[in-house]
Formats: C-alpha cells, structure tokens, sequence
C-alpha cells in the first residue's frame, strides 16, 4: 500500500467509529413562549410643565454675569421654588409682567 492509500484507509477506520446521525429529531421540539412587554418607565430629569398648558421655546441672550447669578440662586436659596431655569423665567416674566 502506497501512503496515501494507508491514510485514506485509517480516515476510513475513524469515521466507522463515529456513530451516525439520524435525520429524525431525538427530542421534542422547543417551544418557545412569547415574552410580556415591559412598562416603559421614566428616566431623566422630572418635568416642572403644568398638564394642559401648551409651551413654546424662547432663546433669549443674556449677560453672562446675569446667567451665573441665576444659576447660583437656582441652586441655592431658590431650589425648592424654581428648579429649573425655565421655571425661573417664567416666574420672573409673570413678576415683570404684573408690575406693568
């Protein structure tokens, strides 16, 4: 026998010893089961808007020292009553507006 021969001969002997594979499956299919959508929850920052109320953005320029000074107040004394700067404004524009 040439070497070739010898190799092909012993590929032979191993793959006699591999049990063969059926076609046919063994066990049950799997059944998967579908999978109950979460609830969305929120994330974030919270929203100081009032329900009902329709609101549109303003983009004024301000003084940077005017800004620094708000958002010191902001996050000091004035934290529990305006949270944000557009809580802030809009009170400071009702205020201005009520003096006229």
């Amino acid at each position: 026998m040439t070497k070739k021969q010898t190799q092909n001969a012993e590929v032979k002997d191993l793959l006699q010893k591999i049990p063969a594979t059926s076609t046919k499956r063994s066990s049950a299919p799997v059944i998967q089961e579908v999978a109950q959508a979460k609830e969305k929850t929120k994330t974030g920052r919270k929203n100081h808007r009032q329900e009902g109320v329709e609101y549109v953005r303003i983009s004024p320029a301000i003084p940077e020292l005017l800004k620094e000074e708000m958002d010191i107040a902001i996050k000091s004394n004035l934290r529990k009553r305006y949270p944000t700067i557009d809580t802030f404004v809009e009170a400071a524009i009702k205020l201005l507006l009520s003096k006229q």
